[in-house]
Formats: structure tokens, sequence, C-alpha cells
């Protein structure tokens, strides 16, 4: 093994700057944004298919079970709580919103990516960003089962890269498809929907099983790929034309955060430190609870002051982060506490710092990726 797999450095960094994209792009109406929740896409794919192959590797099994308890456990009480907290300003006048019950319901059953593309959450604050949520469950729901799957069939790690990256392959046609052959014109369909986005999770699945970076001697950082994958990403934002704007851009920069995330991860030199600056990982480590409330809180913040908009962005990030920290330590700690007993043993002793190091390097970030 390269490297302790518990000890993955970098990412919460990461996870922090593809939090920030996102904030960025709802405060002043860029479209980072959506390069930043591909990146979150593709983190999850990838840690939760290195947690996969540890487990599969050690017990020559996966207990679908624990994985989904600790799922659960992870995932659902902030999602709910925030659902309740955005109802409750709602109720009290706080926001300004119209309740229904049914995209209430929606976004609670994980089904808000296609109610956002069919009928959307304008009528709703802060519930937009909800359809990412779906996105990841639906994943979280079929790739462990699909793991074992190819597991039980013989298949190597590698062979198994290969067919998730034909599975990529299959969802850029059916893009194609929708765009040439249907003439699908609603960027909403082909951004929210877990058909059209699921790829992005699976290239981090395929950096996991092909080339893992933490199991894998053989993996190494290359900076010349890393560059050509930096060219690859910004001519996907350049280029604005039907095909790669709505179709092509989500697989090409699927491929490159694959060198990008080996040198992020294995690189000790300038350009990947700072991704280890101490307030860089605070933030990470909030991501998720940040994602969760940060638009809600935005929505609001603006309704009272519409006048100054630097103020009500710096209110909104004071107010979410308040949040974060206060979801983290009054309702994530003690769950986690809970979630122990879900652990493997490898996971509550190989870091060498007990379950808490655990917690603190496989927290997935913002909009619904979670820890393993």
């Amino acid at each position: 093994m390269k490297q302790n797999p518990f000890v993955i450095r970098s990412l919460d960094g990461i996870r922090a700057v593809a939090f920030l994209m996102v904030f960025i792009s709802h405060s002043w109406l860029s479209r980072i944004g959506v390069f930043g929740v591909s990146v979150f896409f593709f983190l999850s794919g990838y840690l939760i298919t290195t947690l996969l192959r540890i487990e599969n590797d050690e017990r020559g099994t996966i207990s679908l079970r624990k994985f989904y308890m600790r799922r659960s456990l992870r995932i659902f009480p902030p999602f709910y709580l925030t659902i309740a907290t955005i109802v409750l300003l709602v109720r009290t006048h706080v926001a300004t919103g119209n309740l229904q019950m049914r995209p209430i319901l929606a976004a609670a059953l994980y089904a808000g990516n296609y109610w956002a593309v069919f009928r959307g959450f304008h009528f709703l604050p802060g519930f937009t960003p909800f359809w990412s949520l779906a996105v990841e469950e639906h994943f979280y729901l079929c790739f462990p089962l699909a793991f074992v799957l190819m597991g039980r069939a013989k298949l190597s790690y590698k062979v198994q890269a290969l067919a998730l990256a034909t599975v990529c392959a299959i969802v850029l046609a059916w893009r194609l498809t929708l765009v040439l052959g249907m003439g699908v014109v609603n960027e909403d369909r082909l951004l929210f929907s877990t058909d059209t986005r699921v790829d992005m999770m699976l290239f981090g699945c395929i950096l996991a099983l092909g080339m893992n970076p933490v199991l894998d001697e053989k993996a190494k950082p290359s900076l010349s790929l890393s560059a050509l994958a930096v060219i690859a990403i910004l001519v996907t934002v350049v280029v604005r034309n039907p095909i790669m704007h709505a179709a092509v851009r989500y697989s090409l920069q699927g491929l490159a955060l694959i060198p990008l995330f080996t040198v992020a991860i294995l690189s000790h030199k300038w350009y990947t430190n700072w991704l280890n600056w101490r307030l860089l990982r605070f933030v990470g480590t909030l991501s998720y609870a940040l994602y969760l409330i940060h638009l809600a809180i935005l929505d609001t913040v603006r309704e009272h002051i519409r006048s100054m908009p630097v103020v009500a962005t710096l209110v909104t990030l004071a107010v979410s982060f308040a949040y974060a920290y206060l979801m983290k330590i009054g309702v994530e700690a003690p769950i986690n506490r809970l979630r122990k007993k879900f652990r493997n043993t490898r996971e509550e002793t190989s870091s060498g710092k007990g379950p808490a190091a655990t917690e603190a390097t496989f927290q997935l970030g913002a909009f619904g990726v979670a820890e393993e």
C-alpha cells in the first residue's frame, strides 16, 4: 500500500474549494458552481469505491447492510433537519416562500432532481441544490450492489474500471442523443437528472479501481497529464456550443479530474500544499451542512438586505458557517459515535488515531456527499 488509505491528503481542501465555487455561483450568478458540483460527484465516487475496495480486500465481501446504515446515519439527520429549518423559516415569515407538500416530499424522498427538471423549486427558498443530493443518493443505492455483483463475477478491479468506462461512454451517448436526436434544449434536464450525470461519479470510481493513488503502488502523479487536464476543463468553460455545453463537457471534466486528483493526493509540492491549509481543511469538514443551508440563508438575507449585495453575501457566509458548526457539534458528532458500531475493524484502527481520524478524513463534502 502506498500510504495509509485513511489519511488522504488534500481532499478536505478540495471539498472547500468546490463548496466555494458553488457559493460564488449562487452569490454572483456565475456558472462555476456547476463544475464545483462535478468535483463533489467525482470525489464521492472515488472515496466510496476506495472504501469498498478496502473492505472487500480485507473480508472478501461487502456488508451492504452496514454500508446503507452508515450512509443513512451520516446523510439523513442533517438533510432532514435542514428541510425542517427551511420550512420553519417560511412558516415564521423570516423567509418568503410557498410551502407545498408535493415538492417538499419529492425532495425528502430524493426525487428532487426530477421534480426540479419538470416543476422547479423556485417557490421554495434554498431547495434547488437538493437535486444533487438525489443524484448522490441514487448512486449510493445502486453502486455498492453493482460492485458486489462485479466481484462475484470474478472481475478484477482493472476490468471493473473498464466496465464503468463503458457505462460512462453510454451516458455520453445518451446525452448526445437527447441533444442531437431528440432536440432536448432544457439545460436542467441534462444538468439535474441522474441518467445524465451519474457518469461523473463513475469517473471517480474508475480512478479508485483502475489506478488508485492510495492503494496502487504504480499510481504516479503526472504534471503533463494534469496540464492537459486543466486545458480540457478550460475548453469546457470557454466553448459554449450546445454539444460541448450540454453533453461533452461532463465527460471531459470527469476524465480531467483523474490526473488532477492523483496529483492532489500524491504530490507534496507548492501547487498542491495550499489545499492542506488549516482554514481550508476546516471549511471542507463543514461542507455538507454548508451546502445544505447556504442558498436558503442567501435567499432569506437578500430579502432583508436587497440594496447591499456584498453585505448580504458576508452575512450569509457568517450565518451558514454558524449553522454548519452547530450541526457538526450538535448532530454529526453524536451520530458519529453511534456509527462506530457499523464500521469495520480496520476503519477504526488503521489510521493509528482511532475512529475520530476516520471521521475527519472520509467526511465527504457539500450537497449530500457524505463520509463513509
